[in-house]
């Protein structure tokens, strides 16, 4: 049975999402925690300060996004969301669509939850 924990998480994600199509860099600030380092579809490194930058510059803009096949999984003070999403945008001035899979890890530290890593991956059609 989903306790708390989960249902907390699965609210952070979709304030994720929410913040990432607004480009809320406010929002992505309080949700990211500070020591954060996640993997983008390419194989990238990032960083907080570069994913608030990402969003905040237009580098990234999306159009849409469509997330689906949610799993939570919580430890403790940790937590995991692995789902699909399908994006639609554009990323340094250029178009792109694709569906990726994503894990997002998530700690709670100091009675707060925040996002700790993430890596994602495109699936191939």
């Amino acid at each position: 049975m989903p306790d708390e924990s989960w249902a907390e998480l699965r609210r952070l994600n979709a304030e994720l999402a929410r913040a990432e199509f607004e480009r809320d860099t406010a929002a992505l600030g309080e949700l990211l925690a500070d020591d954060f380092l996640g993997v983008g579809p390419t194989g990238e490194l990032l960083g907080k300060r570069q994913v608030i930058e990402s969003y905040g510059g237009g580098r990234i803009v999306f159009d849409s996004i469509v997330t689906q096949e949610h799993q939570v999984r919580v430890s403790g003070d940790a937590g995991v969301i692995t789902a699909v999403s399908t994006l639609r945008g554009w990323s340094g001035g250029m178009p792109f669509e694709g569906r990726f899979r994503y894990m997002d890890v998530y700690v709670r530290r100091e009675g707060r939850w925040r996002l700790f890593s993430s890596l994602m991956t495109p699936l191939g059609e």
